[in-house]
């Protein structure tokens, strides 16, 4: 891929999506990220405690956190 290419996908990413929403791993769909929130409770390699996960109201996608969301 060019770098001309690149620096093309950078800034449609960067105009879709809340630079906030960037640095994060963005998943499509609820099952989708529960299932990887089960892979990665049972993993035995830096398994956290709890892991929960929220819709993010400014990219449509869901967002994985360690914090406990509000109900």
């Amino acid at each position: 891929m060019s770098q001309a290419m690149r620096q093309q996908l950078a800034e449609a990413r960067d105009w879709l999506f809340p630079r906030r929403c960037l640095r994060k791993k963005r998943w499509l769909t609820e099952k989708l990220v529960e299932t990887v929130i089960r892979s990665r409770l049972r993993s035995n390699r830096d398994r956290p405690q709890e892991l929960h996960y929220y819709l993010c109201k400014e990219c449509s996608g869901y967002h994985i956190t360690k914090m406990k969301q509000p109900a």
